[in-house]
């Protein structure tokens, strides 16, 4: 069986952005009791997230 790594965030916004891109997330609660949204972490994975960061950086500048 394969390992999958996954890649964990805390913040809610960035897990729904990622989400209605069209990457499932796994939420469980951490250690500290926040919520941690998981997603499985890939390439294409990547290139949304550094995507999504790209975007914010040009509508703040």
């Amino acid at each position: 069986m394969e390992n999958k790594k996954y890649y964990n965030i805390e913040k809610k916004t960035l897990a729904e952005a990622l989400n209605f891109i069209g990457f499932k997330f796994y939420r469980y609660t951490g250690d500290s009791g926040k919520t941690i949204y998981g997603f499985v972490d890939g390439e294409d994975f990547r290139k949304a997230m550094n995507g999504l960061f790209e975007l914010r950086t040009s509508i703040r500048n």
